[in-house]
């Protein structure tokens, strides 16, 4: 049985793996989303709290200690927080194979001795100390004061026994490493049913590499509504309804084409990394923890590298992301004087000043101020280089 620790931290890292995919994909994009079973209940907070309640109950599950014998305040706190914390994972995880659609349902679960020998136990000693069927009592159990350290003791009167006296003993390592078992199988099913879904996904993707630039433009958009919606969101002129109206004054100025453009470029890198990212998720690389001394290291040096003593030959140009990002963010506040300052270094620029005049006609309007800002910061750029 592999240490308690690496248990733990197991079902953490694939925890982690889902809710990385919930956030990068699955809720993110519809194509993903409507491979879940997807009520709802799932466009709420829901599903990240069922996660963080899971994540929060594993020190209680994998990582604490059964207190010393005799010590029955301690003992019997452990055992409730102990027995319960395992009872909510269960049903996390009912939850989770639901969600996910893997086509295993409870009454499989109940089927499963690492389900159901945890269940029992805690249903018997902590959800239901007395038991009845109407007015008929089934069972009564009650904590042993007995108990050895690291188990679990009760004395139970049951129906089935003729409700004679039974001790029942459970050893609190048997009881995790049942539930670990079961935790762990079932998590990877999901994780496994996650990594079918975005591995279509990123086969769909390819649909839409394929067209950009190569159908209308109005086509791209609507296929990229339906397929990579989320890109619509990055900024103010990449609005699905935005950079349709630019699209409609290409021809006016040079400044729409490039937005156009700006769109299209950034949709096929934002695509391809995607894509990537996908791939690194379904196929992980093992992170080596030490060299090999037995492996010459190289040392690459880049044909930019210099003397250190030339260095300042070497007459580095300004650049101007500050002002670009405050004109982003400030506009109304500060517009004046990061204005002057482009106005001031680029004043033999006419088409950089052209800009920024179109900018300040238009601060009250998003759609000419950030079209004409996006042109700006590419004429800028250009100029540097």
């Amino acid at each position: 049985m592999e240490p308690l620790q690496t248990q733990k931290e197991e079902i953490d890292t694939i925890l982690n793996k889902i809710y990385n995919a919930w956030n990068s994909y699955l809720f993110k994009y519809k194509f993903c989303f409507s491979k879940l079973n997807s009520g709802d209940d799932l466009k709420t907070n829901y599903f990240g709290d069922l996660m963080g309640y899971f994540t929060d109950t594993l020190e209680i599950v994998f990582d604490s200690t059964p207190p010393k014998a005799r010590n029955y305040t301690e003992m019997f706190t452990f055992n409730i927080s102990f027995l319960q914390a395992i009872y909510v994972q269960q049903d996390f995880l009912e939850e989770l194979l639901l969600i996910f659609k893997t086509g295993v349902s409870k009454g499989e679960l109940k089927k499963d001795i690492n389900y159901y020998v945890n269940r029992d136990l805690r249903n018997e000693l902590i959800g239901h100390p007395i038991r009845k069927l109407g007015n008929k009592l089934i069972s009564s159990t009650l904590f042993s004061y007995d108990a050895s350290e690291g188990e679990i003791q009760y004395a139970r009167y049951h129906r089935d026994n003729n409700f004679r006296f039974e001790v029942k003993s459970f050893d609190v390592l048997d009881i995790r490493a049942r539930h670990y078992e079961l935790v762990r199988h079932y998590l990877n099913l999901i994780a496994k049913k996650i990594e079918s879904i975005v591995t279509l996904y990123s086969r769909r993707l390819n649909q839409l590499l394929s067209i950009i630039n190569k159908v209308d433009f109005i086509q791209t958009l609507d296929f990229c509504s339906q397929l990579f919606e989320d890109f619509f969101n990055q900024e103010f002129c990449f609005e699905y309804e935005v950079i349709k109206k630019i699209y409609e004054k290409r021809e006016a100025h040079f400044r729409y084409q490039h937005v156009i453009d700006r769109f299209l470029s950034r949709l096929f890198e934002d695509i391809q990394e995607v894509q990537n990212d996908i791939e690194k998720f379904c196929n992980p690389r093992p992170i080596t923890k030490s060299l090999d001394q037995n492996i010459p290291i190289e040392l690459w040096v880049s044909e930019l590298s210099v003397p250190f003593h030339n260095k300042t030959d070497i007459k580095k140009k300004r650049s101007y992301s500050y002002e670009l990002s405050k004109l982003y963010t400030s506009k109304n506040e500060q517009f004046n004087f990061f204005a002057r300052i482009l106005r001031e270094d680029f004043k033999n620029h006419k088409e950089i000043l052209n800009e920024i005049l179109h900018m300040e006609f238009n601060l009250g309007d998003n759609f000419e101020y950030y079209s004409a800002l996006k042109y700006l910061s590419f004429k800028i750029s250009e100029n540097q280089k």
